[in-house]
């Protein structure tokens, strides 16, 4: 003979549970049981498999020991034994502790508070009360702690005080919280004021500042709170942290928080205050937790404004030393937003400074943009006007817009050669935007490709700056100017000392810029190669944006060339997809996503449509300025070109046309002769001859396409 349990409190739909879920069954509760005549009912029928007692909590103990000692002489296949408790209870019920000590429940039984299948709910509530609106199931389900019983409860509360509506009122609500409180917790003195001031802390809360002298003063607090816990109520245990509790539902927290009259909530607030205050006091070396209460505190208190604006600087340094960026970020912000009338120019400038440059590192450009152009603006900014043109150009040209990020560092270049330079920050701002300046010129095409400048850049950063930092910082993009042998041993030399100052974002900067340089002038090292562009990705892991972006877009490249992967090639494109990326940044992506597509045959195919259609929309962007890119037109006639080539079109003058506006170091001189001569059937390969990026170029000789990379040049 099998034994089940069922049990949890009344209510919980525990009796519809069983008797459609055991069938045939004999059904007993007390009445019945007081009534039976069981020689009759031995006599009367053949009894069936189940047998089902309900309510076993509240029979006799008298009654259902005589009783049970005639039900187990029948042949049943299975007793259930329904009890209006929860698990936790079980133990303290006579009935029980007879069944167990006689041997009818398994050793090894696992115990559990039944729930109905939340069906069964929505089921009741549709034929029940039809008015409301199923979107509030779910939340009637949470507040009642999905009892039946409870439903009907606060339903009738909710069809009293607003007649037939849709959803539950927030009155009858507080009129079902109350109601509850006072029938739940009759034996906790003043149960009602214990909540209130138990949601005063907030939705979690300690209960060392119920108990405390310089707190609530209540002396039985964990007392109240265990029995509280006990009874699957309003209150719970947090799981896993000791002493700490939380309110069982938002509705019922807020609902018992805006109970509390303003005069209450100012004077509780205040005891608060001198408790979190005492806290800190004791334990200021560790305890962030104090000050971030003392925030929340100061800032609901009119005549604490002076201490919210000193505990959120206090908390912004803390957060700032800890290198918790997130944390220090969103202080800052709070107090250029909350505090504007409190905090001087200095105070100001500072903060603002703070959140561009980590914004910026953080590789969030738009944002910072958005600051800069607010600082700009402003008549009063304290700081200086040009630092702050620098990183709006700056921003600019990673977001994108190299036209005016090119006219912008082009006044800060004349604004220099107007200054004596003579001090260290003016050295500094020269070596940054004569640096800024010999990416853009190299990015456009113009002058000599931006070689003075980066030349006048370094070696100023060597010679009269003392913070090396701005040194390696432009020595990082060295493969924009030098050559193979030289590039590598410079960008070594440049992992080694970010390596070491544990700059973890410029060295996965230089592990990408490395590993992409090796890859397309031999692969001779590939383990090697796939070591730096793993780092990159694990030093960039926390800033899901385009640097990962960057780094993956380049192993994606390294997967079809060098492991002729073509399919992890194309996840990992996928994967540099990141949200907030430039249109430049975009339309790369989506071009190597086409080159994947083409390359498997797949060029008829939807997905390479929408690759296409994607690749169309970011270019267009991009638009018209007077100053472009060299890479825009080019990627997008390169894929055309590729396209047309794949389909057996002779792309021979498209290819001609193209070479006329390059000089032949371009980069793409190389490749578009390559394509030349596939299409001329001739089989010696220029980039065979050519000593720069030759495993690239040969590698896309043999592919038919073209595969573009990222570099962190700025």
């Amino acid at each position: 003979m099998n034994v089940e349990i069922i049990c949890n409190e009344l209510g919980t739909g525990k009796t519809t549970y069983v008797t459609n879920h055991f069938f045939p069954f004999e059904y007993f509760t007390k009445d019945i049981l007081e009534i039976t005549n069981w020689n009759i009912f031995r006599k009367s029928k053949e009894t069936s498999p189940f047998c089902i007692i309900d309510s076993v909590d509240s029979i006799p103990k008298h009654l259902f020991d005589s009783c049970m000692n005639e039900l187990i002489t029948f042949n049943w296949k299975t007793i259930i034994f329904v009890f209006d408790i929860p698990k936790e209870q079980l133990t303290e019920c006579q009935n029980f502790n007879m069944i167990w000590n006689c041997g009818f429940i398994p050793m090894n039984y696992e115990y559990s508070n039944f729930v109905t299948d939340k069906s069964c709910f929505y089921k009741y509530l549709s034929k029940s009360y039809p008015e409301i609106d199923l979107s509030s199931y779910d939340k009637i389900l949470e507040i009642t702690s999905h009892n039946f019983k409870e439903i009907d409860r606060l339903m009738l509360y909710n069809h009293l005080n607003v007649g037939n509506k849709n959803t539950i009122d927030n009155k009858a609500l507080a009129k079902y919280v109350g109601e509850v409180i006072q029938s739940k917790y009759k034996d906790i003195p003043n149960a009602d004021i214990f909540l209130k001031k138990a949601s005063i802390i907030g939705e979690q809360f300690v209960c060392d500042i119920l108990e405390a002298p310089n707190g609530f003063g209540y002396d039985a607090a964990s007392t109240y709170l265990e029995k509280m816990n006990e009874m699957h109520g309003f209150i719970r245990n947090c799981i896993n942290i000791e002493n700490q509790y939380e309110f069982v539902y938002s509705e019922i927290y807020q609902s018992i928080f805006n109970s509390i009259s303003s005069e209450n909530k100012i004077s509780w607030f205040k005891i608060l205050i001198q408790y979190y205050e005492c806290q800190y006091e004791h334990f200021s070396h560790i305890n962030i937790h104090a000050l971030t209460k003392l925030k929340e505190l100061y800032q609901l208190l009119p005549s604490y404004r002076m201490k919210y604006k000193k505990v959120c600087f206090l908390l912004f340094y803390k957060f700032r030393k800890a290198n918790n960026t997130y944390k220090a970020l969103e202080l800052a912000r709070e107090i250029v937003e909350k505090l504007t009338d409190e905090t001087n120019l200095v105070e100001h400038a500072f903060i603002q400074n703070y959140r561009v440059k980590t914004i910026m590192q953080n590789g969030d450009f738009q944002q910072a943009l958005k600051i800069l152009q607010d600082l700009h603006d402003s008549e009063i900014y304290p700081g200086s006007r040009m630092l702050i043109k620098y990183y709006y150009a700056y921003c600019l040209y990673q977001t994108g817009n190299i036209d005016l990020s090119y006219y912008t560092t082009l006044e800060i270049v004349e604004y220099l050669k107007d200054t004596s330079g003579a001090n260290t920050h003016s050295q500094k701002l020269f070596c940054m935007t004569y640096s800024l300046m010999s990416t853009i010129q190299n990015h456009l095409g113009l002058d000599d490709g931006g070689v003075r400048y980066f030349v006048l850049a370094l070696n100023n950063a060597l010679s009269k700056l003392d913070d090396k930092k701005y040194f390696y910082d432009i020595l990082k993009k060295c493969d924009m100017f030098y050559d193979y042998e030289q590039i590598q041993e410079s960008l070594e030399k440049c992992l080694e000392f970010y390596e070491h100052n544990c700059d973890w974002s410029s060295a996965g900067e230089v592990c990408t810029n490395l590993a992409t340089e090796m890859m397309f002038q031999n692969c001779a090292d590939a383990k090697k190669i796939k070591k730096y562009y793993d780092n990159a990705i694990s030093y960039f892991f926390e800033y899901h944006n385009e640097k990962l972006a960057y780094a993956k877009n380049n192993l994606g490249i390294y997967y079809i060339i060098v492991e002729n992967n073509l399919v992890e090639g194309l996840n990992t494109f996928k994967e540099a997809l990141v949200i907030g990326l430039s249109d430049f940044s975009y339309m790369t992506i989506y071009l190597n996503i086409c080159m994947c597509y083409i390359l498997l045959g797949r060029i008829d195919s939807d997905d390479f449509t929408d690759a296409q259609t994607h690749f169309i929309f970011a270019k267009k962007k991009l638009g018209k300025r007077k100053h472009k890119s060299i890479y825009e037109d080019i990627y997008e006639k390169l894929l055309y070109t590729i396209i047309d080539e794949h389909q057996g079109k002779d792309v021979t003058l498209v290819c001609e046309s193209m070479l006329t506006a390059l000089d032949e170091n371009n980069f793409f001189t190389p490749l578009l002769k390559d394509i030349i001569k596939r299409n001329q059937n001739k089989t010696d390969s220029f980039s065979q001859n050519n000593l720069n990026n030759s495993f690239y170029y040969n590698k896309m000789n043999q592919l038919r396409c073209f595969l573009a990379e990222f570099r962190f040049w700025e």
